[in-house]
This record gives C-alpha cells, sequence and structure tokens, in this order.
C-alpha cells in the first residue's frame, strides 16, 4: 500500500511539477478531515474547523497570486507549457 501511495505521489510530480503538486497536497488534512466527519461522525472542534479553514484560504491566496483561475485547472495549464 505504502509502494502505490508513493508511486502515485511521484507520478503526480512528474506530471504536474513539484509546486503545483505541494499546493495539491496541502489539501490532504482537509480531506482527511471531510472523511473522519462523514465516515466516522467525527465532531469537529472550533480549532479543526479554522485550522481548515486557514488550508483553504492559503491556497486560495497561492492560487490567486500567481495568476491561476483556481486547482480545478491546473492539470491543462501544466499539460500545455510542455
Amino acid at each position: 500500500m505504502i509502494c502505490g501511495g508513493s508511486l502515485l505521489l511521484n507520478m503526480g510530480i512528474n506530471t504536474l511539477g513539484a509546486g503545483k503538486s505541494s499546493l495539491i497536497n496541502m489539501l490532504e488534512p482537509v480531506t482527511s478531515m471531510a472523511v473522519s466527519v462523514i465516515a466516522f461522525g467525527y465532531a469537529l472542534s472550533f480549532s479543526a474547523v479554522a485550522g481548515c479553514a486557514l488550508i483553504l484560504g492559503a491556497l486560495g491566496f497561492q492560487a490567486a497570486s500567481s495568476g491561476n483561475k483556481g486547482l480545478s485547472g491546473l492539470y491543462q495549464r501544466s499539460r500545455t507549457k510542455e
């Protein structure tokens, strides 16, 4: 299982580049929090919600300041630059 995750991570870095991959990788804590709430009924604390909001805000700020229109088009733009 670990080898499969590392393989997918390396494929993503090859496809998108290190900078864009790191931005998408920042969503991991937000995704794990959402899965724990939906699948396991975990009760969110204020600090957990605030942390997720900070992460999403930082991603939005980075996407806006770098000229991207959002994270959804990262794959398309990276493929056209090559």
